[in-house]
C-alpha cells in the first residue's frame, strides 16, 4: 500500500474532529478525540482486480509540541480479522481505453451507488466495536489511456457512530506523475504594427512531456494553428482578453472555439498526465506612456514609447500640387509579456505567474504624403510631423515623439507659374522658314510639330525633332521637298519644358 497517500487522507479527514475535542486533562497537553477506525481497501490489477482490507483502531489525538495529528503509534491495534468491515464492491475502469477524466466521472457514478449503504454498515460496525469515527480510503489500481504506468483511483470517506458522513470526490493519484508543458505562440501583433514584428514561431502551439522536476520526457510537438488562440483586438469594441486562452485550454468551453487543434484538457487525457502547465504568450505590442495632452489641460492619454528619425520633409505649394512629404525610420520598445497557468484534468485553470520584459523592434522605413492640409495646418507645417504607425490620423509635433532621434527642416517647393502664349508665328513665303517665338528665359523646345495646309485641306505633317539649346534660340527648316510651293502652315504645336520642375505645355500657333 502506499502508505503517503493514507497519511495525506488521514491528515486531511481528521481534521473537523478538532472543533468537537473534549480536552482529557493528562495527555501532557495532547486532546484525545475518542476512538477511531482506520480503514482502507487497496484494489490491485487493472484487469481483474483483486481487493485486499486492513484496518487499525486505536485514539486519535492532537499533540500542540508536535504540530500535527498522530494516531498513536503505540496504542493503535491492528484489526486481526478484516472480513466483517463493511468495504466498497470493484469494478473496472478499462486497460489504457479512457481517460483520466472519464475514469473519474465513472467511479463518481458507481461510488455514488455505494455511499449510502456504506455509511449505514459502517455506522454498525463502529458501534459494534465501541468506536466513535471511521477514516475509510479506497485506493485502486487504473491505466488510463497514454499513460506510461498505472495510476491509483483514490475515494475518501468519514462517518461516526451515528451515521453521519462526510467525503471528497474521488481522484487519480501518481507516485511518478507526468505534466504536460505547453507554449503557445501569437501570430498577431497589436493593430497598427507591421506584421514583420511577430516573434518566431507565430501562430504556432508546442507541448512536451515533462516529469513534476521539469525534465523532459518527450520531445517538442509544434502544430501551427495559424493563429487560431490569438487573444483577440478589439477594434473598439469590447471584447474578453482571455478569449482565445479559454478555448485553448477547453475548446468546449465556447461554441466560437476553433475545433481543429488540441487543447489542454485533451492532451492531459491523452498523454495520461496529471496536469499541463501553459505559457501564454500575449500579442506584440508597444510598451505604453501616458502623456498629459494637451498640455496642461490635465487630461492624459496612452502613447506608445517609440524612436523616429524624419529624415525628410517636403511641402509644395503655389503651382504646385499641395503636398506635404515624410520620410524616414522609426522603432518601438515593445512589452514582451507570457502568462504561466496551471490546468488540471478538469480545465479549471488558474494563474501561477507572469514574466513581462521589453525590447527594441525592428527598425521601419517609411515614406508618406498628406494632400489633406487645412490652411491653419499650412500656416504650422513646420511643426507637423506625419504619425507613421497612422499616416492618415492625427498629425504629431515634436512634443509627441520622446525619442525623437532627428527632425528634418521643412524643403518648401514653390513650382514656376507656366509660361504665357508665345507671339504668332509667321511664314516667310522666300525660304520656307517657318518662325517660332523665342521661350520665356530658363525654358526650352524639345518638339515642334508642323502641319502644312493649302485651301484648308491638309497635306503633310513633319515632325522637326528634338531642339534643346538653353543658351538661346533658333529656328528648324522645313524640308522643301516635302512642302511644295503654294502650301503654308497651317499650325504648329509646341512643347516647352524647365529643368528644375520638369513643367510642360502645349502652344498652339496659326500661321498665315
Amino acid at each position: 500500500m502506499r502508505s503517503w497517500i493514507c497519511a495525506l487522507i488521514l491528515l486531511l479527514a481528521i481534521a473537523p474532529a478538532a472543533s468537537v475535542a473534549a480536552d482529557n486533562g493528562g495527555t501532557g497537553g495532547a486532546a484525545i478525540f475518542g476512538t477511531a477506525l482506520e480503514v482502507t481497501q487497496v484494489v490491485n490489477r487493472v484487469t481483474s482486480p483483486t481487493s485486499q482490507v486492513s484496518a487499525t483502531t486505536g485514539p486519535v489525538a492532537y499533540s500542540p509540541s508536535a504540530g500535527s495529528l498522530d494516531q498513536q503509534g503505540n496504542t493503535a491495534v491492528p484489526v486481526a480479522d478484516t472480513t466483517a468491515i463493511p468495504v466498497l464492491t470493484s469494478t473496472t475502469y478499462g486497460n489504457g481505453t479512457l481517460s483520466q477524466a472519464q475514469i473519474i466521472a465513472q467511479a463518481t457514478t458507481y461510488i455514488d451507488g455505494q455511499e449510502e449503504r456504506l455509511a449505514t454498515d459502517l455506522s454498525a460496525y463502529l458501534a459494534s466495536i465501541h468506536a466513535d469515527r471511521a477514516y475509510f480510503t479506497y485506493d485502486q489500481e487504473v491505466m488510463p489511456v497514454g499513460a506510461a504506468h498505472s495510476m491509483r483511483l483514490v475515494w475518501t470517506f468519514t462517518v461516526d457512530s451515528s451515521g453521519t458522513a462526510t467525503y471528497a470526490a474521488p481522484q487519480i493519484l501518481d507516485t511518478d506523475p507526468v505534466m504536460v508543458y505547453m507554449v503557445y505562440t501569437p501570430s498577431a501583433v497589436a493593430a497598427g504594427l507591421p506584421a514583420g514584428w511577430a516573434y518566431p514561431n507565430a501562430g504556432v502551439l508546442q507541448y512536451q512531456l515533462r516529469n513534476t522536476a521539469g525534465t523532459a520526457l518527450s520531445t517538442w510537438v509544434s502544430i501551427n494553428t495559424y493563429g487560431a488562440f490569438d487573444e483577440p483586438q478589439s477594434g473598439g469594441a469590447a471584447v474578453d482578453p482571455d478569449a482565445g486562452l479559454k478555448c485553448l485550454i477547453d475548446k468546449t468551453s465556447s461554441s466560437s472555439c476553433p475545433q481543429g487543434y488540441p487543447d489542454a484538457k485533451t492532451l492531459i487525457g491523452s498523454h495520461g498526465a496529471m496536469y499541463a502547465i501553459l505559457d501564454y504568450v500575449r500579442m506584440v505590442q508597444p510598451e505604453y506612456t501616458q502623456q498629459e495632452s494637451p498640455p496642461g489641460s490635465g487630461q492624459y492619454v496612452q502613447v506608445p514609447v517609440m524612436s523616429m528619425s524624419v529624415n525628410s520633409r517636403v511641402f509644395d505649394t503655389d503651382y504646385c500640387l499641395l503636398s506635404y512629404t515624410n520620410q524616414g525610420q522609426y522603432g518601438y520598445t515593445l512589452l514582451n509579456q507570457t502568462d504561466r497557468y496551471y490546468v488540471p484534468a478538469s480545465g479549471a485553470y488558474a494563474q501561477i505567474g507572469s514574466y513581462q520584459g521589453t525590447s527594441i523592434s525592428p527598425t521601419q522605413s517609411y515614406s508618406f504624403t498628406r494632400t489633406d492640409l487645412t490652411a491653419s495646418q499650412q500656416a504650422l507645417v513646420s511643426t507637423l510631423i506625419i504619425d507613421p504607425t497612422s499616416p492618415m490620423g492625427a498629425y504629431l509635433t515634436a512634443a509627441d515623439v520622446p525619442n525623437l532621434v532627428y527632425l528634418a527642416p521643412i524643403t518648401e517647393n514653390q513650382c514656376i507659374p507656366p509660361p504665357p502664349p508665345p507671339p504668332p508665328c509667321t511664314y516667310n513665303a522666300s525660304t520656307d522658314y517657318v518662325m517660332i517665338s523665342m521661350p520665356p528665359a530658363g525654358y526650352y523646345t524639345w518638339n515642334t510639330e508642323v502641319q502644312v495646309m493649302s485651301g484648308g485641306t491638309m497635306g503633310y505633317r513633319y515632325g522637326f525633332g528634338d531642339y534643346d539649346n538653353t543658351a538661346g534660340w533658333g529656328v528648324s527648316q522645313v524640308d522643301q521637298a516635302l512642302n511644295p510651293l503654294g502650301y503654308y502652315v497651317g499650325n504648329a504645336e509646341t512643347s516647352y519644358g524647365d529643368y528644375q520642375s520638369g513643367y510642360t505645355t502645349t502652344l498652339y500657333q496659326v500661321c498665315k
